[in-house]
């Protein structure tokens, strides 16, 4: 993190960043240095830069947060019901990794493109999903379907129903997701 400003307004900043870290957060070590002011005059997350070898921790998937399990049972939320739904506090991280830097190009999302709405939230600093590398809704996302044998049955609803019933006959059902399979 390259800071600046008033020396109270940085001293507060890594006040609340040892005693409140983003939820998703582990802070093992901070370690300040002077740097020379670059002009910088607001938040910004760079693009990232690959530069020998990299060398960074991928958080492990995180289970989903209650913001977002408010937004998957509100009726009203365009998320509603969307397996999918993740912010910068919970989701897929490790799974979805395919190299290095962890950013949406270098993941398994990267064949969906964000819509308007999603890139929104995405490059908005005050919002939670700022930077989500797997965010993605029911209009932009990955869907279900489901295959067995020659037979296709496309859709979310219909294609996790066949796959019910199927289990319900006894059979037994691989579903790939966005980071692998389960069985």
């Amino acid at each position: 993190i390259h800071l600046e400003g008033a020396e109270l307004a940085m001293d507060a900043f890594l006040r609340d960043l040892r005693a409140q870290p983003p939820p998703a957060a582990r802070i093992t070590e901070l370690d300040v240095r002077s740097a020379e002011p670059a002009g910088f005059e607001g938040f910004s997350i760079r693009e990232s830069r690959s530069q020998g070898d990299p060398s960074t921790r991928i958080s492990p998937d995180l289970p989903v947060c209650e913001e977002c399990l408010r937004e998957l049972f509100n009726p009203s939320d365009r998320r509603c019901r969307s397996p999918f739904t993740n912010c910068t506090n919970c989701g897929p991280r490790y799974t979805i990794t395919q190299a290095l830097p962890y950013d949406r190009r270098n993941t398994t999302m990267s064949e969906w493109p964000l819509d308007q709405a999603c890139a929104r939230e995405y490059h908005d600093a005050a919002n939670r999903r700022f930077h989500a590398e797997p965010v993605s809704c029911p209009a932009c996302g990955p869907h279900y379907y489901f295959l067995c044998g020659d037979r296709t049955i496309s859709g979310d609803a219909p294609g996790i129903a066949a796959a019910a019933e199927s289990l319900r006959a006894g059979s037994i059902v691989a579903i790939k997701g966005i980071g692998g399979y389960h069985l």
